[in-house]
């Protein structure tokens, strides 16, 4: 149940969630599409607060790619393949 309630908090549907679980549940590893839906959401959240902050995003291009990068070297990492 917290995952759901996670999950719903940070922008995911229902239907987003029950497909991801649906992926796990049949032996897949869906990290990669949360990842993907994780950062269109952030970038929504971002784009729509563009305003508030005084018409400069505080998420731009390079947070996104550090983001990315970040989550690449975990990936390495886990699976034994540092370099």
């Amino acid at each position: 149940m917290r995952t759901i309630r996670v999950g719903l908090s940070i922008g995911f549907s229902v239907g987003e969630l029950a497909d991801i679980f649906r992926e796990r549940n049949a032996g897949g590893a869906p990290c990669h599409r949360v990842r993907k839906l994780a950062a269109e959401k952030l970038a929504l959240y971002c784009t729509s607060r563009v305003g508030s902050f005084g018409g400069s995003a505080p998420c731009d291009q390079h947070q996104a790619h550090h983001y990315e990068e970040r989550n690449e070297e975990r990936d390495r990492v886990s699976a034994g393949m540092t370099y």
